[in-house]
């Protein structure tokens, strides 16, 4: 049997974020769904500038509910509410290319000089 079945045959649940790193949102999560949605989350904390979750959402126009969840890992943020907080916060959440400072295939670290928060958004924002 793969690793990526379970018992029955199936592939297994992709679970929670949180659930896929060790020490949320500070360690990487060990599958590229959770890296990614980590990496928003991580960077979404850089562009807070101390600000409260509840302005945060309320400025995005997204439930703060919602909001709290993806940053605590329990849900993955959707492409909608991403763009949403992006346009709340005037940045770029959503990380850029390579996302990862290890390769989750090979355990390979790489490491581009680059950090998902510092680069700016060639999308007009």
């Amino acid at each position: 049997m793969s690793s990526l079945e379970s018992s029955a045959g199936r592939p297994p649940k992709r679970g929670f974020p949180a659930g896929l790193s060790e020490r949320w949102p500070e360690e990487s999560a060990s599958s590229e769904d959770a890296e990614v949605a980590r990496l928003i989350v991580v960077n979404l904390h850089a562009a807070s500038r101390g600000r409260g979750v509840r302005g945060i959402a309320r400025d995005a126009g997204i439930d703060e509910k919602t909001l709290r969840r993806i940053i605590a890992g329990a849900t993955y943020p959707d492409v909608r509410t991403v763009a949403r907080l992006e346009r709340a916060l005037q940045v770029a959440l959503y990380p850029p290319w390579p996302r990862h400072s290890q390769d989750l295939m090979t355990g390979t670290t790489q490491n581009d000089g680059a950090t998902s928060g510092d680069q700016k958004s060639d999308r007009g924002t």
